[in-house]
């Protein structure tokens, strides 16, 4: 499988319960990564993540590299509507721009 660049993925954590409201995160890559499914990526760039407690991290507010990771268990799932709206919050923070006929921000 291929998380595409400046595509946005909602990634369920099936590694170990966390102490936050939401067991996923939500991100979008700033490179395409190819994932095995049952195998770790330590370190996949991203432009946004929503983190488990709902804090959205992008390259326009933080100082280091946005970066999360794929475990052996974690899954991709659909996006809710509550997910959108996070997904919105976090593209007016880094400046960006989604397109849903394209499917991808700008």
């Amino acid at each position: 499988m291929i998380l595409l660049k400046d595509h946005v993925y909602k990634i369920w954590n099936g590694r170990y319960k966390v102490k936050y409201p939401r067991q996923y995160i939500i991100c979008c890559p700033s490179e395409c990564v190819s994932i095995e499914t049952h195998k770790e990526v330590p370190h996949i760039k991203c432009h946004f993540i929503v983190c488990f407690n709902g804090n959205i991290k992008t390259n326009s507010n933080c100082d280091s590299d946005v970066v999360t990771s794929w475990h052996e268990l974690s899954t991709l799932e659909s996006l809710t509507n509550a997910d959108w709206d996070d997904v919105n919050k976090a593209c007016k923070i880094g400046g960006f721009r989604y397109n849903r006929k394209l499917g991808k921000i700008c």
